[in-house]
């Protein structure tokens, strides 16, 4: 019967719950969405590394330190996704509208912090690193306008509760299609466009920032929202306000924990030597153009989970979470062919003519091919990772999430990479290697943790 039942709210599909034909069908839009996110990341970095290698790298550290700093709101805005959801399942739809409110005002109490951090940060952010004055501009740049990405997250939120993942698709893409041309523009100079390099690949990203919000923005408040939705509903409400924060800060936090990981990792490449920063940033860079599937998966299971744990439909979870899996193989099966198959292009399409010697370096080769290897099997696990913790967000079990961040990401990821190259002189590739075993176990911590069931006793 719930296979066939399209009436219910809780149906975001006409295919049968739990499908992997539902998964897909509200996966791919998500995931060419993120993709299109990917690439505005992947742009920057592509084009900064024709400009120059230490451009490439210092947008690599900066927009890790940013991300840090960004990754707590931003999780907690998008959180709208899960209230929507299940407001959405349980057919109280007139609610979601004052909630993806709350995190739009949510969104502008952050403009003074992210203020302060673009005046005060960079000095001790990135001191000693060499790179202070392209690291600084680019971080500087995009903080200032961090509040647009917020509030286009909280909004994409809001449109994924509800299954209305294409109209997500066509933002990211419009957005990211002018970051593009303007990276273009404004990096190198042109029809009247002084060159720029880092700042004019920091000013593309703005400017698409701020116009990827203003269309879904315009979605929200059409008419059909106003009269179904309640999206006129845009008073602040505290306790609203507090029930987002509840659920999205633990998330938060173990994001943020992982983000800082990062950060640290890059430090220590930075002192660890040249090819160890080279091809770190070379391997963020290609994730980064991959990070989409694990992301729109676990964007799509939180949807589809929210919405039948707002039905109380328990049953068909556990199909769900299948169904992410197997794509999640898929996926990372035809990561690991391109990345055998490819490893040269890949290499070739970040070294700029200048930084050419780079390419006769047998040593430098070996080191990426390995781990671009390693890259491969952390992009699987990870992304396994990702559907679980898509699973667990859903049901509200945040604070579980937060607690792991916080210990394995420290104790189980750069605890050991640090030992390893500080002590032992491990390689580049013997790093990425300690960091795919961790997302091996932090999948096997929060499929146990489904599997148990405490979150069940949890309500939003």
């Amino acid at each position: 019967m719930l296979a066939t039942d399209q009436k219910k709210s809780y149906k975001l599909t006409s295919y049968p719950i739990g499908s992997i034909r539902e998964m897909w069908a509200i996966s791919w839009p998500l995931m060419l969405g993120l993709l299109s996110s990917s690439l505005m990341m992947f742009a920057d970095r592509f084009f900064l590394a024709r400009y120059a290698v230490e451009t490439l790298t210092a947008a690599a550290n900066a927009g890790t330190a940013l991300y840090a700093l960004l990754i707590l709101p931003l999780t907690i805005a998008g959180i709208v996704e899960v209230f929507v959801g299940q407001f959405h399942g349980h057919d109280e739809q007139h609610r979601m509208g004052e909630f993806a409110w709350q995190m739009l005002w949510f969104s502008l109490f952050m403009l003074p912090l992210f203020s302060f951090a673009a005046i005060f940060f960079p000095s001790f952010l990135f001191a000693g690193t060499g790179n202070e004055a392209n690291e600084t501009s680019y971080y500087t740049i995009l903080n200032f306008f961090a509040c647009m990405m917020l509030a286009s997250q909280a909004l994409m939120g809001y449109f994924a509760g509800q299954g209305r993942v294409k109209l997500i698709t066509v933002g990211a893409v419009l957005a990211n299609s002018l970051n593009i041309c303007l990276d273009i523009l404004f990096i190198f100079g042109g029809w009247g466009i002084p060159e720029m390099g880092i700042r004019g690949a920091a000013y593309a990203t703005a400017i698409a920032s701020v116009v990827q919000f203003l269309f879904f923005f315009s979605f929200f408040l059409s008419k059909y929202e106003r009269d179904n939705h309640g999206t006129t509903r845009y008073a602040f409400r505290f306790n609203d306000f507090w029930r987002c924060l509840k659920i999205g800060f633990p998330a938060g936090v173990a994001h943020v924990s992982e983000i800082l990981v990062h950060l640290a990792f890059f430090r220590l490449m930075i002192m660890a030597g040249p090819y160890y920063i080279i091809i770190a940033s070379m391997v963020q860079s290609f994730y980064l153009l991959v990070f989409f599937v694990g992301e729109g998966l676990s964007k799509a299971v939180t949807a589809i989970v929210s919405n039948l744990i707002g039905a109380s439909l328990y049953r068909p979870l556990r199909r769900v979470l299948w169904s992410a899996f197997r794509l999640q193989f898929l996926f990372g099966t035809l990561f690991f062919i391109l990345c055998w198959l490819l490893s040269d292009v890949m290499l070739h399409s970040l070294i700029s003519s200048r930084d050419a010697y780079l390419l006769s370096d047998g040593v430098f080769k070996t080191l990426f091919n390995s781990t671009l290897f390693w890259l491969a099997c952390f992009f699987l696990f990870d992304g396994l990772v990702w559907a679980l913790i898509g699973f667990l967000t859903a049901a509200g079990d945040t604070r579980f999430i937060m607690m792991v961040g916080l210990l394995a990401q420290w104790l189980c990821y750069f605890l050991p990479v640090y030992i390893g190259i500080t002590y032992f002189g491990v390689g580049i590739d013997r790093a990425w290697m300690f960091i795919a075993l961790n997302s091996l176990f932090l999948m096997i911590v929060y499929l146990f943790r489904v599997d148990h069931g405490r979150w069940k006793t949890i309500k939003i």
